[in-house]
């Protein structure tokens, strides 16, 4: 008998227990669905997380976001590249527009930034229209070389954008034609020039990415020129680019 009421005592506890967890339950039910909803939405973040994405063709798409695209094919990702390029444009030297030729290579680092050297000059010789008059048939040269720096924007991009900026240093001088012999040295002056630009490239291969450049040429000049000056030098500049090289 004894047993019996110690076991129907037990029994009672339990169930007293039980109703009060119940009512705890019922009490904190806001509480307790908000804990299983949050561990929910942690457990799909963290499926999601482990899951590789898919593409919409079934392919898996690359952890990489960085890796570069072309016109034509997929690029592997290089965190350092080089390129060569010659140059070929039109400047303008003295309200004249004159074919400009020249080179420039160098290394990109990061596929931010680019930095190298840089070589160009104005083609053939521009006949210099002034009141001096001094000299029949006087023509004037320029040439230049230094360093570049090239902020690119977007390389991984087909199609996108480029900042070139040339440190150079040169010279320009004024000569007289003539029919037979050399021609005779008039003036001559070294100069300085900075020529900040802007380009669009195209991602055509890995190894070939051509632009269109548009840049502003000014140019300072050590000794003061009696047929030309600095905004005679100065002037814009439209070329086109074909890099080739490791992007």
């Amino acid at each position: 008998m004894p047993q019996i009421i110690a076991t129907a005592t037990y029994c009672h506890g339990i169930k007293l227990n039980l109703i009060m967890i119940s009512k705890i339950l019922w009490i904190n039910k806001k509480h307790v669905l908000l804990f299983l909803l949050t561990s929910f939405l942690f457990a799909l973040k963290t499926k999601a997380q482990e899951t590789p994405q898919k593409a919409s063709y079934g392919q898996e798409v690359s952890e990489s976001q960085d890796q570069i695209k072309t016109l034509f094919d997929n690029n592997k990702q290089n965190a350092f590249g080089g390129f060569g390029t010659p140059l070929f444009g039109i400047g303008k030297f003295a309200d004249q527009w004159n074919a400009v030729i020249g080179g420039k290579g160098g290394v990109i680092i990061n596929r931010k930034v680019a930095l190298g050297l840089v070589g160009m000059g104005k083609a053939g010789s521009t006949p210099i229209e002034n009141d001096i008059g001094t000299y029949d048939n006087a023509h004037f040269s320029y040439g230049t070389g230094g360093l570049f720096v090239e902020f690119l924007a977007g390389l991984t991009n087909p199609i996108h954008l480029s900042f070139p900026i040339n440190f150079m240093i040169g010279g320009t001088s004024v000569e007289q034609k003539v029919e037979q012999g050399e021609d005779i040295d008039i003036e001559s002056s070294g100069l300085y020039v900075v020529e900040p630009g802007i380009s669009i490239e195209f991602n055509v291969t890995r190894y070939f990415v051509p632009s269109l450049q548009v840049s502003y040429r000014k140019v300072f000049l050590n000794d003061e020129m009696d047929y030309v000056n600095e905004s005679d030098l100065s002037g814009l500049y439209i070329g086109l680019n074909f890099k080739f090289g490791k992007f």
